[in-house]
């Protein structure tokens, strides 16, 4: 996310493009996904995810995170993140701190004020409470690693981007390691490996992975995430329950299929389009509105 945002970034010139970007890329194929979701449920519940009609609005705004655990689909735990992220980016956009000679100093400042909140939250014995956690502050280190990426793939090489990089991966660690804890101890070893992956792919040495069929997969990635893991277990839970299948892999094979077939046509049907139509929707109320004040200036 920290890498692709400046993609976006690039191509922004107010607050409302960035908004209607973000808008059209993330919410309608989300409702689709989310409503593929409850049908799953429907058809052969499982009870990693809810139906209660209350909880169901409140996911629908990718909002839920900040009040419930209550998920659609389990997850939708990031999306509250990634929103919020957005919001984070769009201030600093608005007040012009995203500028090269602004951007080092200020994610610096963000990245240590993370650290110490964390740090502060262990010494105390506190889990990171709602709004802070909304505020990335557990994956601020790696918003910022991914836009530090994307500054030195553009052909930055400022010593002190290298510097905050080492410093996001240093972060990770500090917040994370804990010698009694596996799940910590291989979370900090996943992304260390991230990070030198990325590295690989800054140095070009990655170029072999650019093939139709993985493209293809990182065109539907966003679809996947949202339907794979309640759709999955229902899949699987329901060959069981039947005595279709007996043998796990079978399931998993079915249950992954049904998965990439729903994500295809999600990208292609709702994904894509809703997403070129909101656009070019904008683009032409956009122009309508420069004309409006172009013949308002001129009009003696």
């Amino acid at each position: 996310s920290g890498f692709v945002i400046f993609l976006t970034i690039q191509r922004t010139q107010t607050l409302t493009d960035f908004a209607v970007s973000r808008f059209a890329r993330l919410y309608p194929v989300f409702w689709a996904s989310a409503g593929v979701t409850l049908l799953f449920q429907l058809w052969n519940p499982v009870d990693i995810g809810t139906t209660e009609p209350l909880f169901v609005l409140m996911n629908l705004t990718m909002l839920a995170g900040f009040v419930t655990k209550a998920f659609i689909d389990p997850a939708y735990w990031s999306l509250g993140f990634e929103l919020m992220f957005y919001f984070i980016i769009a201030i600093l956009f608005r007040a012009r701190l995203l500028q090269p000679s602004r951007f080092v100093p200020v994610m610096a400042t963000g990245l240590i004020g993370a650290t110490l909140f964390a740090a502060v939250c262990s010494l105390v014995g506190w889990a990171f409470p709602i709004m802070p956690r909304q505020l990335t502050v557990p994956y601020t280190q790696l918003f910022i690693a991914g836009m530090v990426f994307f500054k030195l793939h553009q052909g930055e090489r400022d010593w002190r981007l290298y510097a905050l990089l080492a410093g996001c991966l240093a972060a990770h660690w500090t917040m994370l390691f804990n010698p009694g804890d596996h799940i910590n101890l291989v979370s900090c070893l996943v992304v260390t490996a991230s990070f030198g992956t990325f590295g690989l792919f800054l140095a070009g040495r990655l170029k072999f992975l650019a093939v139709k069929p993985l493209l293809t997969l990182g065109a539907w990635s966003y679809s996947l995430y949202l339907v794979h893991q309640v759709v999955g277990f229902s899949v699987m839970e329901r060959l069981y329950t039947s005595g279709l299948v007996e043998h796990t892999v079978v399931a998993i094979a079915a249950a992954l299929a049904v998965s990439l077939l729903l994500s295809w046509q999600l990208t292609i049907h709702i994904e894509q389009p809703a997403a070129r139509a909101i656009k070019r929707w904008y683009r032409s109320r956009k122009a309508a509105r420069s004309i409006s004040g172009l013949n308002r200036q001129i009009q003696p």
